[in-house]
C-alpha cells in the first residue's frame, strides 16, 4: 500500500523573499583585494547591526564595493526567506556569489 501525504506549513500571501544564496553570501577575500577593498569584513558587519535574533546580512555591489546590508528575516523554506525589515526593497538586487573572472581565455 502507498499513501500520498502533503504537508502544509506555515505560509504568507505577497511576501518579500531574498534568495538564501545572498543570506549564505560574504565576498571572497580575494575579490575584496583586487576591488582594493578592506577584508575587514567584521568590522562592516558590526556597522550594520540589529537584533541578531532575526537579523540576517545581505551584500549590495555599487559597481565598486561590496556593502553589507542588516535584514530581518521571516519565514524559510529551501530556496527562499521572507524579507521583514532592512533598506531592502522589492526589486532591490543583491549578492548571490562573486568571483574573479580570469581573462587568460580570451
Amino acid at each position: 500500500m502507498t499513501a500520498t501525504v502533503t504537508l502544509s506549513g506555515s505560509h504568507r500571501e505577497h511576501a518579500v523573499r531574498i534568495p538564501n544564496a545572498a543570506l549564505s553570501f560574504r565576498p571572497p577575500p580575494d575579490v575584496l583585494d583586487a576591488l582594493g577593498q578592506t577584508s575587514d569584513v567584521p568590522a562592516m558587519l558590526e556597522a550594520e547591526a540589529l537584533d541578531h535574533s532575526t537579523s540576517r546580512r545581505v551584500w549590495r555591489y555599487n559597481g565598486r564595493q561590496f556593502m553589507p546590508l542588516a535584514v530581518r528575516t521571516g519565514l524559510t523554506d529551501d530556496r527562499w526567506t521572507e524579507f521583514l525589515a532592512g533598506p531592502l526593497r522589492p526589486g532591490t538586487v543583491v549578492v548571490t556569489s562573486a568571483s574573479i573572472a580570469n581573462d587568460s581565455a580570451r
